[in-house]
């Protein structure tokens, strides 16, 4: 019986240790840099858009953004503005940082501050070797749903955006 009752808190602990992976890693982030894949999928889960590109960033609130295919794309933030250029127009929009960011996704990597205080978070199952959670937003106007994040012990490997289409 005593080995049961073990067994039954184990995965207990490795949501916990999911939810804190998350915590320790956003509470500790300054400077972020990575390539990424963005896949943009209709509601039965058939890709409709694909693009790939690098990201730089800086916390509070400065940020590299480039997308290099299918089109090339750059914004920058500051921190009080966003350039976002346009290459192919030859066209620049500059915009308030704090306007266009808003309760977006994008705060997560560029705002400091605890995640209990924008997101509500829950552990998922944990998938080969990454811990899967799930933060829902606490404030519903930032467009999007939920966002799962994947943790590869303390790395991040994953952020997935549900946002209000599906």
């Amino acid at each position: 019986m005593k080995l049961f009752v073990t067994l039954l808190f184990i995965p207990n602990l490795v949501w916990a240790d999911g939810v804190r992976a998350v915590e320790a890693f956003f509470a500790e982030l300054e400077t972020l840099q990575g390539g990424f894949q963005q896949q943009v999928r209709d509601g039965s889960g058939q890709m409709i858009e694909e693009s790939f590109g690098t990201i730089q960033i800086q916390r509070p609130g400065k940020f590299h953004w480039q997308t290099s295919q299918p089109f090339v794309q750059v914004v920058v933030g500051d921190g009080d503005r966003i350039w976002i250029y346009d290459p192919d127009l030859e066209q620049v929009t500059v915009r308030r940082q704090d306007g266009a960011l808003g309760n977006t996704p994008a705060t997560l990597l560029t705002h400091e501050g605890a995640l209990q205080q924008q997101f509500s978070l829950h552990p998922l199952d944990r998938v080969g070797h990454l811990s899967w959670v799930e933060l829902t937003p606490k404030q519903g106007e930032g467009g999007f749903e939920q966002l799962l994040v994947a943790m590869d012990g303390e790395q991040l490997r994953i952020i997935q955006v549900e946002d209000s289409l599906g």
